[in-house]
């Protein structure tokens, strides 16, 4: 489901998107899209989905433009919206 809709955010090309999941009672699962125009502009898809996966102690891996992770901190899901929020206002120049 998580791939299917960063299919349909990548077709939009004007808004990055975070995608972020519980999956499961122990895991989160989270993918980052940013068209191209923002990429350029300084929003990363694998360095957002880094930021992402430091709150809920996971890993990631990726591209500028898509990038997706996990971890086990279900408990941090709403501190890690918080967090990607807080990184994509920063880095969007």
């Amino acid at each position: 489901a998580m791939s299917q809709a960063a299919k349909l955010v990548k077709d939009l090309a004007t808004k990055a998107v975070l995608l972020i999941a519980e999956d499961g009672p122990t895991k989160v699962a989270h993918q980052c899209v940013v068209p191209k125009p923002l990429v350029a502009r300084g929003l990363k898809a694998s360095d957002w989905a880094a930021a992402v996966s430091a709150v809920v102690g996971g890993k990631k891996g990726g591209n500028d433009e898509s990038a997706q992770g996990s971890g086990s901190e279900v408990s941090k899901i709403d501190d890690a919206i918080v967090a990607a929020q807080e990184f994509a206002t920063v880095h969007l120049k």
